[in-house]
């Protein structure tokens, strides 16, 4: 067990028209729709996936966990589904990537926009995701940044930038799930060729802190076994991850999950226990189980 953690359908036409007598009619098979589900992740080791609508010629939404440092030390975080529109609708506050025409060449660059709710500030978001799909794979970058305001006043606190993010995905069906977390967070989990494992899991998630705070993780975990009927379930701990002043954190998860060929369900929980360089518990983070659906 590891762990890492960051702060056709097919148709077929049978019969030839105007054979010629004595001729053998051939099936002809009509090409394979191209994918329309693209998982991986970012350069962050956090969840990317990209929807695709059916025809290839639009982008339907993305899936991204990302994060900018803020001059203050904080971290303003996006993680999301966000949708691609044609325009930028009317009186709408939510994150949105305006353009969605996917070209036949693959290669894309649009710009997004939207706000995040802070209380007493609020975050205005600009994004850019760029890249190209050629077939079963895609890549690109992304790039963030947040500007944290006054709620009341309007006055600019400071802004926020992420680093420009790399981001990979590969679309096979029954291998490569990408959805949501009942919290809206994104999730993405890929099968090694013969099914039999969990490869990879990326997912983000929130948990509330004790004594105070809130923790938003964008987290990478692998190698789950699964059975012949497609379930899989583990319980088991990570870290200690110490930092430079002394401190450490360390985590526990709880997963559980079962997969057909079309889909993916179930549950994860974590509980992250931070200490201080004493060893003495500073903070306690905890997910009760949550429930996570993807689709391939």
């Amino acid at each position: 067990m590891s762990s890492r953690t960051t702060l056709t359908f097919v148709a077929l036409v049978l019969g030839v028209t105007g054979a010629a007598p004595g001729a053998t009619a051939v099936a002809k098979r009509r090409p394979a729709a191209p994918p329309t589900i693209y998982g991986g992740s970012t350069s962050d080791d956090a969840p990317f996936g990209l929807q695709v609508s059916k025809d290839h010629r639009h982008l339907v939404r993305l899936l991204i966990h990302a994060r900018a440092s803020c001059p203050s030390g904080s971290t303003a975080v996006v993680s999301e589904a966000v949708p691609f529109a044609a325009k930028l609708p009317k009186f709408s506050q939510a994150n949105v990537i305006i353009g969605n025409r996917l070209p036949a060449s693959g290669k894309f660059s649009f710009h997004g926009a939207g706000t995040q709710d802070y209380g007493a500030r609020t975050g205005l978001v600009a994004e850019t995701v760029a890249g190209r799909i050629r077939g079963a794979t895609a890549k690109g970058t992304f790039d963030l940044t947040v500007q944290i305001v006054d709620t009341d006043s309007g006055q600019t606190v400071e802004t926020c930038r992420s680093d420009t993010l790399h981001w990979k995905a590969r679309a096979a069906k029954g291998r490569i799930f990408v959805g949501l977390t009942a919290s809206r967070r994104p999730v993405v989990l890929a099968l090694t060729p013969d099914r039999l494992q969990v490869a990879d899991i990326w997912f983000g998630w929130t948990a509330a802190c004790q004594p105070d705070g809130l923790l938003i993780v964008g987290d990478h975990l692998s190698h789950f076994s699964v059975s012949p009927d497609g379930q899989f379930a583990e319980a088991f701990d990570a870290g200690p991850y110490g930092n430079s002043d002394g401190s450490s954190a360390s985590f526990h998860y709880d997963v559980h999950g079962a997969v057909s060929r079309s889909s993916a369900s179930g549950t994860v929980a974590a509980t992250m226990t931070q200490t201080d360089a004493g060893g003495t518990t500073t903070a306690t983070c905890a997910l009760p189980a949550e429930r996570w659906k993807a689709a391939s």
